[in-house]
């Protein structure tokens, strides 16, 4: 049996309404399975590379402030958004640099298979392996948290102009931690006079020493300083012990992601700060406030989900239609005062209550206690 309405099309001419017809014809268009405004066929496709495994200390705070800006700016997963994670768990499980290499093989096939409007890298492990590989690709790439220059990766392989005006299809937010600052407060609190940086031997380490020198160059401190570079688990416990001899040495200003027993075994930075906090005598200057949060004393620290937002702003603007060579390399801006109060009663410093009323975040709880070794 033929209807009228079927016969004269989904609306019969003589209706009176025209734009009834509009609206109802809009409704049923954007209707699941309507073909024309599916969820899928909006979607970006964004792919997130961290150098870290799931929920490390650095690398999760920012991907959260990743994933924040990226809804914020009207990118929501599971919406118009489809996001994909690789974690290359290069500083605890492959730490090789054959296996590096390998998990950087194993990202990048994940990318072709999954094909992103975008990928966002966390780190220098993944911006090495990933990144440059990207570059000048049809797949505009993010980096996040870069700790070495931009223009040393730049003569590896070009994918910048400038800094300005990068000109390619890579941008991203370089991880400036504002060094001089975070000696000043720490001169403030306890008359600092004397403190030694103590980094490991992986890439954000060996581009740490390299940042250090870069920031400081051109300014003046009243702060002496001394460097260490440790390559296992015993030679730091060693150093450590010696500083706490050195009634000169007024803080530590650790920067270590993984560390091999004598074994080989691999350290993870958890099992060294747990260590740490029951072993040394010397206030932690903290890199990024999360360490603080686990047990550090703290100072003026690089605020990781920050920087992850400033990532997620410019990847925002990409998925909107801005080339990313368009998109200045920035540095981290976010920056945070942060205090381990249980620390800080443990080593007997007392914070001054100007500095405190100043501060973004104080703990009260130091998270990682173990029994002293």
């Amino acid at each position: 049996m033929t209807h009228k309405s079927a016969k004269n099309g989904l609306f019969p001419s003589a209706c009176p309404f025209p734009f009834i017809q509009l609206v109802i014809l809009s409704l049923i268009l954007l209707l699941p399975g309507s073909g024309l405004c599916a969820e899928g066929e909006t979607q970006k496709k964004v792919l997130i590379v961290s150098s870290y495994e799931q929920g490390q200390v650095t690398g999760q705070p920012q991907l959260d402030g990743i994933l924040l800006a990226l809804e914020e700016k009207g990118f929501k997963d599971g919406k118009n958004l489809q996001v994909q994670y690789f974690f290359m768990d290069t500083l605890r499980a492959y730490t090789a640099t054959e296996e590096i290499e390998e998990r950087g093989r194993l990202a990048l096939d994940q990318i072709k298979g999954f094909a992103p409007d975008l990928v966002i890298t966390i780190d220098d492990n993944a911006a090495r392996m990933v990144m440059l590989p990207l570059a000048g690709s049809a797949i505009p790439v993010v980096f996040s948290g870069m700790n070495r220059q931009p223009e040393h990766y730049n003569q590896t392989k070009k994918f910048m102009e400038t800094r300005e005006n990068p000109g390619g299809t890579v941008t991203g937010v370089y991880e400036k931690i504002y060094l001089a600052k975070a000696l000043e407060i720490m001169r403030i609190i306890i008359g600092l006079r004397k403190v030694v940086f103590i980094y490991d031997s992986s890439p954000t380490g060996d581009a740490f020493r390299i940042q250090i020198d870069k920031e400081l160059a051109g300014t003046s401190s009243l702060v002496a300083m001394e460097y260490y570079q440790v390559k296992t688990f015993e030679e730091l416990k060693e150093k450590i012990r010696a500083i706490n001899n050195d009634p000169e040495m007024g803080a530590i200003y650790p920067v270590l992601t993984t560390l091999k027993t004598a074994d080989n075994k691999n350290i993870t930075i958890r099992e060294i700060l747990t260590w740490l906090f029951a072993n040394s005598t010397k206030p932690e200057m903290a890199s990024n406030y999360f360490y603080s949060q686990l047990g550090m004393f703290g100072g003026a620290a690089v605020d990781f989900k920050a920087m992850g937002e400033q990532a997620g702003q410019q990847a925002a603007a990409i998925l909107d239609g801005i080339p990313a060579g368009e998109i200045p390399i920035a540095d981290a801006n976010g920056q945070a005062l942060v205090f381990n109060l249980e620390r800080a009663r443990q080593l007997g410093i007392t914070i001054p209550m100007d500095i405190l009323s100043a501060a973004d975040v104080l703990y009260d709880t130091i998270v990682l206690k173990p029994a002293r070794q």
